[in-house]
């Protein structure tokens, strides 16, 4: 590292009971007039880790001796390369007591203080409650979503106007206009919101999608401000909706200080166009050249990619997302682009989220459409070289693949299923396959809709696939009303404005109006089948038992010891009929079987079953 090393250690033996505020002596000094920020801008008591590193900033505060007399905290001080930067290592032993913890700077030309505030932690009165195959995510961008507050729009300090005139400018969308609309999402039947980036995202275009960071502790004030994210998260908890965070951890924006100030050269890696070559980072046969473009690989021109070899970054890194969780009380996190950072640091990270708060979930984006390679990442998994991330969820990518390929527009006719099939086969490979997140569409592909060419009953059987196959369920914003999208065109187009979210929209979903026919039978099936879902423990944490399709008809069965649903697809153009005989192992147990939607019974010894073409059925065994 070219880091210079300074280093100051006091250790402070006084007793922990003492009154805090009773150490706060102010003589000779005066309030910080400088331009000090301090990441994380406050900590708690009572942490799983006693060790807390703050990463001060301030111009010249690097040549500053920093002074703490705080009852029961140790601290070290070390200087970075950049005399801008200064770090203090404090020790938080269990028994320290909450309070303002006063920092005192002093330099040749001046002496100063900053109070500092330990809190009490409030994370355990709520518990954790994570998220698994019993929920349905619901995918949203804040920018495109429900504009509340047009006051916040724009700020003359944030480079970014709003344009909704433009694809790829910033919208409105904020906070505000989520939680206005929450009994959409209970009325839908969602029990967790996935939003996009919401930390302030201060870049001159391409701001609204929150992946590019300028500051990694505030939120974007065009969204609103921490304390209405965390009221946010609240209001939701309130209507028994989990929140699940986007973190980014692989990149930022070139506009974060930390890259038009660098506190060191080996904090971020130097400028080369990144690859996604991720079969590379698993590849025993792979070279050099294909893992670095991967890992050290910048993921665009204008977000910088983070060196976590540097113990600094990684330190900051892992302390920021404990700092969100534990601030926010958020139910769990979804990891942007998992393998484009260092493995090992990922391991470090998810070990320490996971051991500060015991039962929180976190679900890892790495694109791939293999499965071994998907499984790769998931915590669990039996990889050859030991690896073991610690991230117990994974977006399962090679499930998305196959749902596109065998429903996408030039397979018109007959769609081959055995694509889907082929890749649940490989379920030996994850950890836990029931923890894998399922989805058809995505705000970085086209809208499922367009893909399928439009077809409303390819959308139906896509929808009951998602719904009833093993894992999380997770629906991109708009596939309730079949909103439509071509990544051909530009990402603007499969991330347009939620009709109903801005004043005067000719359609509003909150209020259906102005939806055509086909979107509110969508939006109405939909609906029936997440509630449906809801009341059935053999889709929520059942096993599934399948059958190698045959005439492109997919027959699967989701089951407890007491319960069964049978889900049957008949990818065909045309009705068929189908021999039961081979399906008896299913229900040996029972004597009668229903198919929900027409509510028609039969005998469970029923010897065929005809099915209508291009459709999936469901069927509950009794």
């Amino acid at each position: 590292m070219n880091i210079s090393y300074f280093f100051y250690f006091f250790v402070i033996k006084t007793d922990m009971n003492t009154d805090i505020h009773s150490n706060l002596n102010t003589s000779n000094l005066t309030k910080s007039s400088h331009e000090i920020m301090i990441d994380p801008p406050f900590w708690w008591v009572g942490m799983e880790n006693e060790e807390l590193m703050l990463l001060i900033y301030a111009k010249g505060i690097g040549n500053s001796k920093l002074f703490i007399d705080y009852p029961g905290v140790s601290y070290y001080t070390e200087k970075l390369s950049n005399l801008n930067y200064l770090v203090a290592y404090l020790k938080i032993p269990n028994g320290v007591l909450h309070g303002l913890m006063r920092l005192r700077f002093k330099n040749e030309d001046d002496e100063f203080y900053f109070d500092y505030e330990l809190k009490k932690r409030d994370f355990e009165k709520s518990g954790c409650k994570g998220f698994n195959s019993s929920d349905v995510i619901y995918l949203l961008m804040p920018d495109r979503f429900s504009n509340a507050n047009p006051a916040i729009n724009n700020f003359k300090d944030m480079l970014d106007k709003v344009n909704r005139k433009k694809p790829n400018r910033r919208h409105g969308g904020d906070l505000a206009g989520i939680q206005n609309h929450l009994s959409y999402f209970t009325d839908l039947g969602i029990t967790a919101l996935w939003i996009t980036p919401v930390q302030e995202n201060n870049n001159p275009d391409y701001s609204y999608h929150g992946y590019a960071i300028t500051n990694h502790y505030q939120i974007d004030k065009r969204f609103g401000t921490n304390e209405d994210y965390v009221n946010f998260v609240k209001k939701c908890h309130d209507q028994g909706i989990k929140v699940i965070m986007d973190i980014v951890l692989n990149h930022f924006s070139m506009f974060h200080r930390f890259y038009q100030d660098l506190p060191s050269e080996d904090w971020v890696h130097p400028y080369v166009q990144g690859t996604h070559f991720i079969s590379s980072l698993v590849d025993p046969h792979s070279s050099e050249i294909d893992r670095s473009s991967v890992i050290k690989g910048w993921f665009d021109k204008k977000m910088v990619d983070f060196k976590h070899e540097n113990t600094y970054v990684s330190k900051y890194l892992i302390q920021n997302t404990i700092w969100w969780v534990e601030y926010t009380q958020v139910d769990g996190i979804r990891l942007d682009t998992q393998p484009y950072s260092e493995r090992y640091f990922i391991a470090e990270w998810a070990q320490c989220i996971n051991r500060q708060f015991p039962g929180f979930s976190i679900v890892g984006e790495s694109w791939v459409q293999s499965p071994a390679i998907v499984a790769y990442w998931q915590s669990g998994s039996n990889n050859k070289d030991g690896y073991d991330s610690n991230i117990g969820h994974v977006m399962d990518f090679a499930l998305f693949h196959a749902i596109e390929e065998t429903y996408c527009k030039k397979n018109s006719t007959n769609p081959d299923i055995w694509k889907i099939y082929n890749v649940l086969v490989h379920d030996f490979l994850y950890g836990n396959p029931n923890k894998n997140v399922v989805m058809s569409d995505n705000h970085d592909y086209f809208r499922m809709f367009t893909y399928i060419g439009k077809d409303f009953r390819k959308w139906k059987i896509v929808m009951t696939l998602l719904l009833t196959t093993r894992g999380i369920p997770q629906i991109y914003y708009g596939t309730e009303i079949l909103m439509q999208g071509d990544k051909t065109i530009d990402d603007g187009y499969l991330r347009r404005d939620f009709p109903g979210g801005w004043q005067n929209d000719k359609i509003n979903v909150f209020e259906k109006k102005g939806l055509g026919t086909k979107q509110l039978e969508a939006w109405n099936f939909l609906k029936r089948l997440i509630h449906w879902r809801k009341g059935q423990n053999a889709i929520k944490i059942g096993k599934l038992k399948h059958f190698v399709p045959i005439d492109n008809v997919y027959f699967y069965a989701r089951y407890t010891e007491i319960e069964t649903v049978v889900v049957i697809i008949n990818n065909n153009a045309k009705e068929y009929v189908l021999n039961m005989v081979r399906f008896q192992e299913v229900f040996e147990a029972y004597t009668e079987i229903i198919n929900i939607d027409s509510e028609e019974k039969y005998d469970s010894n029923i010897s065929t079953l005809t099915l209508p073409a291009m459709l999936a059925s469901i069927f509950v065994l009794k």
